[in-house]
Formats: C-alpha cells, structure tokens, sequence
C-alpha cells in the first residue's frame, strides 16, 4: 500500500480574518461526499464562476471529478470528464486569460495534460505535453515575469523538474529539464531569496541514492531558468530513517523570511512521523530543521500531506497534516516564533479503510474561517468546517491618576489599585511598577510612580497604565538657633563657632545655607545674617537667625574689656596687660550673653524656662519623663527619632507641666528626644535595650 503515499504541497493560506481567535480550534463533526474512483489529489477554486469554491480531482481511472460548491461546505458530484491517462495530481489557473480557470494534470506514464475551462464548472478536451518520465506534481506561477502563467512539473524518476512557458493563449512551449540532484517526489514555489523572482523548492524522497530526505531550492532567474540547486537536509539524526512525503511554505516565525515545512515519514515505528520546519534567512538559504512530533502512537501511521494557514485566527501560521494509517487530522497552532504546540486531533475518516492521502486548507462555506478538506484514495472527501468562536482581548479601564497625601510621619502611603476589566471570569488583573510585579493594596513613596495594569484571559493580554502621586504634605520639623551676639577678638571681627540646625522629617531632607556664613568661619564686627533651607519631597522650611560680632571700641584709641564683671573703656596702649590679666575684650554684657548660650551637645537652642528629667536611661522597657517649664502660656512638642532620623513618635499640644511615659514599643537602639517650646527646643539622647 506503500504506493498510495503520494502527498504533495498544499500551501493555501489565508489572511487573519478575525482578531484574536480561539485557543483550541473547534470543527463541526467531519462531512463528506464521495465524487471519485481512487483519487490522487484535489484542486480547489471557482470553476463555474458562482463565487463558491468548487473541488476537482485526479483519478487513476483516467478522469477527473468535478464537484461544485454551493458556500455551505456541502458539495454535489458533476461530470466526470475524461483525460485519456491516470492522473496523478492536479491543480489550477487562467493559463489564456479568459477569466475563467483551467486545469493542468500530472499523468502517467510521462505527460501533462492542460483544460480550457469553460467558466460553467466544464472543461475543454485536453493538451498534452511531454514530461521525461512519471511527473509526481506540478505548480504554476509566472517565472519569465512576462505576466503569463507558466507550469513546473517535478520528475522524480528523472531527478529533474520540466518548465512549460506560458504563452498567454492556452498553450506552452517546453524550456526544458533542471536537475535538482534528488529526486523530487512534490514541489511548492516562493520568493526565497527575496529578489522579486519565483523560486522553487522541492522535496526528495529517497527514490534514489541521490540527496534523499532533503529538498532543494533553485532560485529564479527571471527569464523562466534556474541557478543549480542548494540541497537542505530535512533530519537532525542521519539514523533515523525520514522520508520527506509532502511540502508547505510560509513565514512561520514572522521575520519576513520565507520558511518550509515538510511532512516526514517512512520508519516502522512512530519515530519518522513528524514535522521539519526549516527557517529561511532571506537569501535563499535555510538553517538546520526543527523537529515537532506528530505521533504519539507507538506505531508509525504514515503521514501523507501537510498544509499551512491560520486554523485558530490568532494571526500566526499553524500547520494541519494527515496520515495514511490514521484517522484524524492534526492540527499544530503555530507561536508566531517558529515553534508549534502539541498536536490537537480531529477525526475525519467516515469509511472504514479509506486512508487520508492529501489535506489542504479553504474557506469552503464563506464564514471566514480556515475549513480542513482531506482527500482519502479510495473513496471520498471529508470536510471539517471551522467553528472557532473568536475570543476577544479583555477590555482594560484604569482609574485616572491617583494623587494623595503621604500617611503620618511615612513618607508613603499604601493604596488599594481598582483597574478593571472585562473578558469573562477567567480574566485576571495584574499589577506592574517597570518589570516588577506588585500586589495590591501597595505602598507607594512620595513622589510619581507609573504603574501598569494588565489583564489577561485566553484570548491573550491588554494593559493601561496611570499615575499614582504621593505628596509629602508634612514639612521638616527645624530647631533654628537664637540670634547671637558675640565680642570682637581683633578690632575687625570674631571666629564664631555655632550649632546648626537640628532638622527631622518623615521624608529624607537636604539642608543646606543660602545666606550667611559656616560656624568656624571669621564674622567681621557688624550683624551677619544666617539662612538655612530644609527641603524635603514637597516642602521648604526656612531657619534664619543672625549672629553679631560688637565693636569694642569705646573711644578714641580705647576698647571695652570687661573686668571681674565690670566694663571699662581703657586705652588701647593697656589691652595687652589686661588681656594677659584675665580680662576679656567687650563689654560683660555681650560675654555674660555668651556665657549662657554656650551649648552642649544635646542642646539645639539655649533653655532657660523649661527642664527635662529621664528615668532610667538606658530602659528595657519604657521612659518616664518629667517636664517642667517657668512658662505656662505656651503649648510643648515631643519628637522622637530614631539614628537615622526617621520618626518613631510625635506628640503636640502638651502642657507646659507633663509627666509621661514613652519606648513601650522601641526596639533596640540610640533614639533621640526632643522637646520644643516656642522658639526653644533641647535634645536628650535615649538608649533602648
């Protein structure tokens, strides 16, 4: 039976006719219709000119079979003309330009034979061409670029393939033979090599010694001649024993490249039962094949024919094949990468024995949708029709651009994301900040964060994005310095030295002094103004203070000094003896003054009015805290902080007079406390353990 597996190219494909598609495709239950007496293979088109694809083909009992469509995938068995030779395979065009479709048959022994069509669904009494020896397929296209359609039949006892040149009228004139080094069992055309120029590829059934289990390309010259063949294996494991049986063409990974699959068979066991998709780079050349599986049985079912077109209308190629010790039709869904899924099976054998021989791909009853005809040898044609229900992309709505207030002392706020989306139950919302997956509720800094939202259902994804804003709406706490008033050290001015600015806030800060100059600096005798600005996310808290160096000159040529608590103006000519007394240069006034604002470490601003005890210090577990001030009138503020200035707790409006507790909750570490009245703060560093 091995002789019946004469599968051939059937590379019809359609354009993607609807959006999104389905995940698994769907097809009525098989239909057929029985118009043939051991067919070979079928060619499909518009025979009679009603606008429905109608189906012909080749039989062994030397006829052809005609069957017209009426657009609802139902067909009825016509005329059965005869053509006086076996035919072998056949296909289609307007080879006289009368607008109506013609046939080109394949016959044996060694000839082709061409049909006028008569536009009503008959055809004319043949002519025939001779071919050297048994022609296993033919394809037509225009290869002198004269606008005419030429024929190309493949010799596969010969190893050549004979070119018929169209003349425009009906008739050709042989342009002889071109070895393809193999023996061509079927043959499929395309740009290859992307000059504008047919090319052809044929497969190569090990027939003969010659290149077997590969196929060859021979690119167009334009002029209806060809360059040698490149010869392209179609296995990775010269063990395994392949044989290339049926061909298709089409950019399976969507690089604009023109790319071949072949449908494998020939071994005992399942092992030969694949698909080689060879990847095209565009110049004419193909890289190694990729294998994908077809059988699962563990025996070999022989596959037959293959075909390419979008089954599922996702956009991507997928592959359909069938096997003579088979049932089903297969149906590969192509990725759009090269790569294919796992075969899904759909049972299309009505009579028993009846082996598939020859699949191809159509639109059979006008729905849009990719129909699978298979041609079985003995008896029949059975059609699954396309049922795939498209599935469309989730509609995505996100909210506008979400803009809040940062939560107390955080510089964040976390927030419930409320994306919606419809597309069924199935459909899921997930939530991106760049690559980064995030769930929902999220804490979001302050400042402007991006976020992606996408939904996903079967169909595949969608996405929006919108803004979330945090603003920082709480400014730095600042403990600014009182004004100072020093002495002159020299007749010109002072060294003074000062603290800066404590500063707090629940956002990281910059300080940083606009006016003034550095403590350590040199201030010359006048008033100096100090200016520091502490700027967070959203916020800009200016300290300013003035710090001023007095002149000690009392008179002419006589300087202030102050002596054991007294102020004399004395002569310049007795500085250097007082001075080496003890005494100080200024009045006491200005030394007393800078006597009590001299600071400590853990002072900020000079206290005077108010007191702070803390027992114990270190605690293990809270603080006790006692505060007392001369100055009623006026509310207290606590801040605690921990070393890095983040703030552990705040509390305002405190009497000027307080026993507290506070730490129940710090853990371990160094915090610092600070308690402001007015104008007047002071710090004090606790230790937790």
């Amino acid at each position: 039976m091995y002789f019946l597996l004469m599968i051939f190219c059937a590379c019809i494909t359609l354009n993607k006719i609807y959006s999104q598609g389905c995940p698994t495709p769907v097809f009525a239950p098989v239909s057929s219709f029985a118009p043939l007496n051991s067919s070979f293979s079928l060619t499909l088109g518009d025979f009679n000119n009603d606008g429905y694809i109608d189906m012909i083909t080749a039989n062994v009992d030397q006829t052809i079979s005609v069957a017209l469509g009426n657009g609802t995938g139902k067909y009825v068995t016509g005329s059965k003309p005869s053509i006086g030779f076996s035919a072998h395979y056949i296909t289609n065009g307007d080879f006289n330009g009368d607008g109506k479709l013609d046939l080109v048959t394949t016959n044996f022994p060694s000839n082709i034979a061409v049909l006028p069509g008569n536009g009503d669904g008959s055809f004319g009494s043949p002519v025939f061409y001779s071919t050297p020896g048994f022609s296993r397929a033919v394809v037509t296209g225009d290869f002198n670029g004269d606008g005419k359609l030429d024929i190309v039949s493949a010799n596969q006892e010969d190893g050549t393939v004979s070119v018929f040149l169209g003349t425009g009228n009906g008739s050709f004139i042989p342009a002889g033979n071109v070895d393809v080094k193999g023996a061509p069992r079927t043959l499929a055309t395309g740009d290859f090599n992307g000059d504008g120029k047919l090319d052809i590829v044929t497969v190569n059934e090990g027939f003969n010694t010659l290149n077997q289990n590969t196929i060859s390309i021979l690119l167009g010259t334009g002029n209806g001649s060809f360059s040698s063949p490149a010869i392209f294996t179609i296995k990775n494991d010269p063990q395994v024993q392949m044989i290339p049986v049926s061909i298709t063409v089409g950019d399976f990974n969507k690089d604009g490249n023109l790319d071949v699959a072949t449908a494998n068979s020939g071994c005992i066991n399942s092992t030969c039962d694949n698909v080689s998709v060879l990847f095209g780079n565009g110049n004419g050349g193909f890289g190694a094949p990729t294998i994908f599986q077809v059988n699962t049985q563990n025996f070999s079912i022989q596959l037959t024919s293959i075909a390419s077109g979008d089954v599922n209308g996702d956009g991507n190629l997928d592959l359909v094949t069938v096997a003579f010790n088979s049932q089903y039709a297969f149906v590969l869904l192509g990725n759009g990468n090269g790569s294919f899924g796992t075969p899904f099976n759909y049972f299309i054998q009505e009579r028993i024995a009846d082996n598939p021989i020859y699949t191809t791909l159509a639109d059979v009853n006008k729905d849009g949708l990719l129909d699978i005809i298979t041609l079985h040898g003995r008896f029949h044609v059975s059609i699954l029709l396309n049922t795939c229900q498209a599935v469309s992309l989730p509609v995505i709505q996100c909210p506008s651009d979400i803009i809040v207030n940062n939560a107390l002392n955080k510089c964040s706020e976390t927030l419930v994301l409320n994306a919606t989306a419809s597309g069924g139950p199935s459909t899921t919302i997930q939530y991106k900040i760049g690559n980064t997956v995030i769930s929902s509720p999220h804490e979001f800094p302050v400042g402007k964060t991006i976020v992606t939202a996408i939904a996903t259902s079967a169909a595949g994804s969608t996405s929006c994005s919108f803004a979330v804003i945090v603003k920082d709406n709480q400014p730095p706490l600042v403990g600014c310095l009182q004004n100072l008033t020093v002495n002159a050290t020299t007749m010109t001015g002072a060294v003074v030295n000062y603290t800066y600015p404590f500063v707090s806030d629940n956002c990281p800060i910059v300080l940083f002094q606009t006016t003034g100059l550095h403590s350590g600096a040199f201030f010359p005798i006048g008033i100096t103004t100090n200016t520091f600005e502490a700027r967070d996310a959203d916020n800009l808290v200016i300290c300013r203070f003035t710090v001023t160096v007095t002149d000690p000159r009392c008179g002419n040529n006589k300087v202030n000094v102050c002596h054991k608590g007294t102020t004399l103006c004395i002569n310049t000519n007795a500085l250097d003896a007082h001075l080496s007394h003890g005494d100080v240069l200024g009045s006491c006034a200005v030394n007393s003054s800078i006597t009590k604002s001299r600071q400590s470490a853990n002072e900020i601003i000079p206290v005077n009015n108010f007191s702070i005890s803390v027992l114990p210090n270190p605690s293990f577990k809270n603080f006790s805290l006692s505060i007392a001030s001369t100055d009623q009138s006026e509310m207290m503020y606590l801040l605690v902080t921990d070393i890095l200035g983040r703030v552990v707790e705040q509390r305002t409006s405190m009497p000027s007079i307080k026993n507290i507790s506070i730490g129940e909750g710090y853990k371990k570490g160094i915090y610092f406390l600070q308690i402001i009245q007015g104008k007047q703060s002071k710090v004090l560093k606790l230790v937790k353990e």
